[in-house]
């Protein structure tokens, strides 16, 4: 459950976040290879080409664009302002391999969140929280355009990010894969905060009625470098070298017993191999999720997961309980911090009180205790 932080309207931004703009950019990034030898592998002139094209997008949009350099390549970076509190990286890796184009592998990623960038400037949209846009380099050789960024992190970025990547969105035999946020699904073990990023999605996912698979990050080289770090991860993948499964195929269509994507890392990964139909719905669910912790406070979000842990407990009188944390978030969202600490202290003491009435448990108690002297500390 998401609770009161999951009513962040994105509809506005996803209908401009369009199928067509999106294409526009995979085309873009065709012409590139058509003309750089048939590639855009990182240390290319048809990577440089990319970097350039998305750089002038971004520039006449009206970003501040940075290139991150290392070694013989760079990342590139395009920032939103907001709080420091947290800091929404968005990533997606430019490079293709050597022996393709990478219109699906990635340029389906990359092409899609700029297209979120270059909307959300359109719309003015006044962030909450730092948003950080990031196509990386060599993410096809080593990752060391990823690695070298989160070296470069501060400790105190590290400590407010997360990370949401988008890589292989348009796979033509697809499957909606869901990176496994809360590690329900396999065996990695991710970061705290991990498991609020696959909620996000799957809550987007069933709001449209759309069913998803998770997936563990085992054939995403970026993501295990930000999961060693301690950053929250998450994301979206439509699927590459697997063979789609018959049951994959009952639920999501195409054809079982073929790869998901049969050009992965192959000359045919071009303009033609993409679904279209799960690349306009992954653009959409990853511009919501960008939008959702763009705008969504920390605060916001520790309040909206206590109430949904309050009404979750079986308990006489919760209601009380209920009500001091509804009016504790109607305060921080109308930016009267001071009556939401007083709010929030009244509510350890009602809890407080239950505990010695025998209403909750000790265990209880200091959950709902710890919590809430966390929301306030963040306040004051």
């Amino acid at each position: 459950m998401l609770g009161r932080a999951a009513e962040i309207d994105s509809s506005a931004l996803r209908a401009v976040v369009t199928l067509q703009a999106i294409r526009g950019h995979q085309a873009e990034l065709q012409a590139i290879a058509n003309a750089n030898g048939g590639n855009r592998a990182e240390g290319t002139s048809g990577f440089n080409a990319s970097l350039d094209y998305v750089a002038d997008q971004l520039f006449a949009a009206g970003y501040a664009v940075t290139i991150e350099s290392f070694d013989t390549t760079a990342n590139l970076i395009a920032e939103l302002p907001g709080s420091d509190d947290r800091l929404v990286i968005v990533g997606a890796h430019l490079d293709s391999v050597s022996s393709g184009p990478g219109i699906q592998d990635n340029g389906s990623g990359s092409a899609a969140i700029l297209e979120i960038a270059l909307q959300m400037k359109a719309l003015n949209i006044e962030s909450v929280n730092r948003v950080r846009f990031v196509w990386w380099s060599g993410e096809e050789t080593s990752s060391h355009g990823v690695l070298s960024h989160v070296l470069n992190m501060s400790m105190s970025e590290r400590e407010a990010a997360l990370y949401l990547n988008f890589d292989m969105i348009g796979s033509p035999n697809f499957v909606r894969f869901v990176y496994d946020g809360d590690s329900s699904d396999s065996v990695t073990v991710n970061p705290a905060g991990s498991e609020k990023i696959e909620a996000v999605f799957l809550d987007y996912f069933a709001g449209q009625g759309l069913a998803t698979k998770a997936t563990d990050f085992s054939e995403h080289q970026a993501l295990p470098i930000f999961r060693i770090a301690g950053i929250p991860v998450g994301g979206l993948f439509a699927g590459a070298f697997a063979i789609k499964t018959t049951d994959e195929a009952a639920i999501f269509g195409g054809t079982a017993g073929d790869q998901h994507d049969p050009c992965h890392h192959l000359a045919c990964d071009t303009f033609a191999n993409v679904s279209l139909e799960v690349l306009d719905q992954f653009s959409d669910a990853a511009a919501h999720a960008v939008l959702y912790f763009a705008l969504t406070s920390i605060v916001e979000e520790r309040l909206a997961d206590l109430i949904s842990t309050v009404r979750g407990l079986v308990i006489p009188s919760k209601d009380g309980l209920s009500a001091k944390l509804d009016a504790a978030l109607t305060a921080v969202e109308a930016g009267n911090e001071r009556a939401a600490m007083n709010i929030l202290r009244a509510f350890i003491n009602q809890v407080e009180a239950k505990r010695r009435s025998g209403g909750l448990s000790n265990a209880e108690a200091d959950a709902l205790v710890a919590t809430a002297q966390i929301i306030i500390d963040s306040l004051s």
